[in-house]
């Protein structure tokens, strides 16, 4: 990928994602982690090679982008009422998601009025209404404090285990891209390559006792030292 200015943003980059794997990309800023998602969802058209995207795609942005003067279910829903599902099927879509992500009770709530850990749970669950076969989240909790943090990644491996999507998962965090992922990708700076495909053995659901283990720090470590090599 490269800009109209000249820039080099990504060079050979060879990725496939399947249903049923989370795929953490990590990366120093201005690597081209996010670059990568923007062409997966056909915000942006490669300089050379394809991209081949199959079934509903759903994006999570590090803002939440909630339109101020809506509910937390018209938020929710919006995108269904875009695809022109109907008012009552994407009432029940919306409500569904809703309690995929642990916000009842909260429906009639405006995005003021709620924590930035729930804008960012509601825009996962307006995703979700539309049951994608891929998601794409571009450092969703990257603004959130370490518990919050923590337990929205616990939530999103909840998601994950319902319906095994194709994941792609973009951080700054090593430890969150292990937690999460069941690959952890390492990107060179620019122009970004992928320098390390790092298999995380760890069976899901994950917990408290995983962040904390000899094996967790092993893999975190690996993907670490292959970030370490590329920068220095």
């Amino acid at each position: 990928m490269r800009y109209p200015d000249g820039t080099e943003v990504l060079d050979g980059v060879d990725l496939e994602v399947t249903p049923g794997q989370m795929v953490s990309i990590v990366g120093a800023s201005g690597c081209g982690k996010s670059t990568v998602l923007k062409l997966a969802s056909g915000l942006l058209r490669p300089t050379a090679g394809t991209v081949s995207v199959r079934g509903e795609l759903g994006y999570v942005f590090q803002d939440p982008t909630l339109m101020p003067w809506r509910t937390l279910i018209g938020n929710v829903g919006y995108l269904a009422e875009l695809n022109g599902v109907k008012r009552a099927e994407r009432r029940r879509l919306a409500q569904q998601a809703i309690d995929r992500v642990n916000l009842s009770g909260f429906e009639k709530h405006y995005p003021r009025q709620l924590s930035g850990g729930m804008r960012m749970r509601a825009s996962i669950a307006r995703s979700l209404t539309l049951r994608p076969d891929v998601f794409l989240f571009d450092e969703p909790f990257g603004a959130l404090d370490e518990l919050s943090r923590e337990r929205l990644n616990d939530e999103l491996i909840e998601v994950f285990r319902d319906a095994p999507f194709a994941g792609v998962f973009v951080t700054h965090s090593i430890a969150e891209a292990v937690y999460l992922g069941t690959r952890v990708l390492v990107m060179s700076p620019r122009p970004g390559r992928i320098v390390a495909d790092i298999d995380v053995p760890f069976a899901y659901p994950r917990g408290d006792d995983l962040r904390y283990s000899a094996q967790f720090a092993e893999v975190c470590a690996a993907a670490s030292e292959a970030l370490r090599a590329v920068s220095r």
